[in-house]
């Protein structure tokens, strides 16, 4: 795992809206390893 300043500000903000949301509201998606696209679902 790639560890810079754009990462660590990447995984505090995340943090913080798992907080404030709650993790049954947030998605979140590693893309490392090169994905290009994330499908999207509608509800």
């Amino acid at each position: 795992m790639l560890l810079n300043g754009q990462t660590i500000k990447t995984k505090c903000i995340t943090e913080e809206l798992i907080k404030y949301y709650g993790e049954d509201q947030i998605l979140t998606v590693d893309s490392h390893g090169g994905v290009k696209v994330v499908s999207r679902i509608r509800v």
